[in-house]
Parts: structure tokens; sequence; C-alpha cells
């Protein structure tokens, strides 16, 4: 029994030093990075079951397109549409006519506010044919709010009129609230009448509740939806993983992992040289960080800075990459070449074990094995222009794109 206690003892530090030696080994040299041309996806033309040709000469951006339930919502020109583009089903929305109004230039802009829930919030807009500036933020547009039930199909009550600056949507609850500066009705602001306003709108009748400009409630709703809501929003894109579990915490010499349910923390430390900002994100999995690291380095040498005190310049920005495993304790530079790492992008997706992203018109499928990071990528069309990388609901990924040498909408989506 004692020795079986020994072997068991022997074998326990065999283990944990291949561990140690595995670690050292793969924490030596750098990653890095090889493309190769091998993603199958197939194109499905939207154009052949739906009209997309007028979608970007009226102002809306692929971005703006609205997704419900693998349904694509969008104006081309005035026409709302919804499509589906894998059983090439297709219907317009009848809105209703927005009124002749003599002071709006002729052509408005028809855009999709936001898809919530099963409610599509639309809003056209209209400039004034004589701007007016009001104060230093310039000059207020005619807004027409609208809903739409995307289960019926049906446009909900009629739109809402006001003219603001730039106005916030925020839904919550099966009501919209709409903060803005101008006039909250269809009477013109101008120069002695503008005004911050909230509207509380009812999502099922489209109508106005309520039309707050000062007091305790609007300072409350202001507060709740929009001063804290855009704080709310920018936690809400803080660093997490896919499946918004654990957080990373970024401080100036590391970060800390938290798991959110049970709040255990491990901290992690950056490199000792010198850096002006660091930061660190989740990459293909819980167990894998990258880290980027920026330093600001001056032009001249200090021998050309001492002859020209008075100089002025701009330092160059040097970046850093490394990707560490957490598991096996090994850290290591990352050479991504002339193509941005993925967090470098504001569109991507973390899948279990890979990053779907795009860079230009390159749609990009990034795991690591070894010491190479694999990017296995398709090319858009040439023309593709606005390309966006989504998940279905069965879990495949598609690109919605635009090609403006023929005006079409597309999808290249998973075979």
């Amino acid at each position: 029994m004692k020795k079986r206690k020994n072997w068991i003892a022997i074998l326990s530090v065999l283990v944990a030093l291949s561990i140690c030696l595995v670690g050292y080994f793969f924490g030596q040299g750098s990653y890095s990075v090889e493309q190769r041309e091998s993603i199958k996806l197939r194109k499905i033309d939207i154009s052949k079951f739906a009209d997309t040709d007028l979608i970007k000469s009226y102002g809306q951006e692929v971005h703006e397109v609205g997704i419900y339930q693998d349904q694509l919502v969008y104006f081309n020109n005035d026409k709302l549409w919804k499509v589906d583009p894998y059983s090439k089903k297709a219907e317009t929305i009848e809105l209703n006519e927005i009124p002749e109004d003599e002071e709006l230039l002729f052509l408005p802009e028809y855009k999709v506010e936001g898809v919530y829930e099963h409610y599509a919030a639309v809003k056209v807009i209209g400039d004034f044919k004589d701007r007016e500036t009001l104060g230093t933020n310039g000059f207020t547009q005619k807004y027409y709010f609208g809903l739409v039930d995307l289960k019926s199909g049906k446009q909900i009550g009629q739109f809402v009129e006001f003219d603001s600056k730039h106005p916030d949507v925020v839904f919550d609850s099966g009501t919209f609230y709409i903060q803005g500066y101008g006039s909250p009705t269809a009477e013109r602001s101008n120069e002695e009448t503008v005004r911050s306003f909230i509207l509380q709108i009812e999502a099922s009748s489209n109508k106005v509740q309520k039309v707050l400009e000062t007091g305790k409630e609007y300072e409350r709703l202001y507060q709740q939806y929009f001063d804290i809501y855009k704080q709310r929003d920018e936690l809400s894109q803080a660093e997490v993983n896919r499946e918004k579990t654990k957080q990373i915490l970024t401080t100036d010499t590391g970060y800390t992992i938290k798991t959110l349910k049970t709040n255990e923390k491990q901290s992690y430390t950056f490199p000792d040289e010198k850096v002006d900002y660091a930061e660190a994100y989740f990459a293909y999995s819980d167990e894998w960080i990258i880290e980027k690291l920026l330093t600001y380095v001056s032009p001249y040498s200090s021998a050309e800075m001492a002859e020209n005190p008075d100089m002025e310049y701009e330092d160059i920005t040097v970046y850093q990459y490394y990707l560490r495993n957490i598991k096996m304790n090994t850290r290591k530079k990352v050479n991504f070449g002339q193509t941005d790492p993925f967090i470098e992008e504001a569109n991507f997706i973390r899948k279990k074990d890979y990053i779907l992203w795009n860079s230009g018109r390159k749609v990009i499928k990034e795991t690591v094995r070894g010491n190479k990071l694999y990017q296995d990528y398709f090319e858009l069309p040439k023309n593709a222009e606005g390309a966006r990388v989504l998940e279905k609901s069965d879990g495949t990924f598609y690109v919605l794109t635009y090609d403006t040498s023929t005006d079409k909408l597309l999808i290249f989506a998973e075979k």
C-alpha cells in the first residue's frame, strides 16, 4: 500500500512537470497567421424576389437593415419590405401616407430605426427648405415615427410627428421613449421655442401617452432611459465571453477575469515593458485571451529633439498583440501582418473555438492550432459594401452585403 502511494506521488510530480514543460516550450516564440481561401458560401440574390435597387440611393445603409426571426426588414425608397431570404418569400408592408408639407424638401429619407421584439420602428425624415440653425447644435429635421407589427405585417396607428436633432429611441416593456431637442409636436420649433422633450409612446397603438419637457418625471425618465441608459449600454458592450458568464476587467497593470455568477476572480499582469495603453479580450474560447498593447513613440531621436526643442510632431502608435492561454499558462506574441485582428472590427461573432468576422471584403473564420492562427476566408464580390456577419437562429452564419455595381442586396450563407 505504501509503494502504491509512492507511485501515485511520483506520477503526480511527473504530470505537473510535464505541464510546466509544455507551458514553457509552447510559451516560446510567437504565433504566425496563415490565410486560406477555403470557406464555401452560397449566394442568395434578394433582388430576384424583392426590390433592392434603391436601398443605397436614399441614404439607407446595410447596417440599418432590421432582422426579425431570420427575415430582413428594410426600405427600398419608400416601400417597406419584409423578406425571408431562405424560403424566397417577400412582402411589402403598406404605410400611411406622409402628409404634404410645403416647408419640407421633396425627397424624405425612409429608415428602419430598429426591430424590438415583433415591432419594427420606422422613421421618415424630412429636411426643411430653410434650415434654421438653432444655437451651436445645428438645425432640426422633421420626423415621422411609426411602428409596424411584424407578426401581422401592418402599421400600428398613425405616424407621430415632431422635429428634433438626432433623437434617441429606447424600448422597454411595451413602451417606446423618444428623447429629442426641438418640438415634440407637428408645430415646427424655432430659436425661441426649441426645447428638450421626451415622448412616451404606447407600442400597441403608437399613441403618445405623455409629452414631458420639465419636472421630476422628465428628470426620472431621462436618468432612467437616456443618461443611465447610455451608461448601461456601454456596460452591455463590456468585454464578456460568448455565454455572458465571464467578464474581463482591465487595469493599468493587468486584468481580471470575473465569473459573474460566483464573483470568482483570476488576475493576470501585462508584460513589464512600458506601454501607454493596454486592453484584454476573450478570443476563441474562455481559455484564450488576446492582449492589445499600445505605445506612443516619437518619430525623432532624442538628439533631433534636443536640436529642435520647439518642433511640432505627432507620436507614432506602435501596436503589439499577445495571445495568452490561461489553462496552459502560455503567452506569445502574434504577428498579424497586414490584417488587423478581429478585435479592431466592430462586426464579429464568437463561436465555440473560433471567431467569425469580416475585414473589408473578406469573411474570416479564425482559430488557433499549434503555433499558428488559421484564417479561413471567403472573399465577397469586388463592389460589395457594408458587410455584416450575422448568426441565424439555427446556429449557422450568413453575411449580408450590398453590391453597389448592380444595386443588389446579397446574402452569402453556409451551405
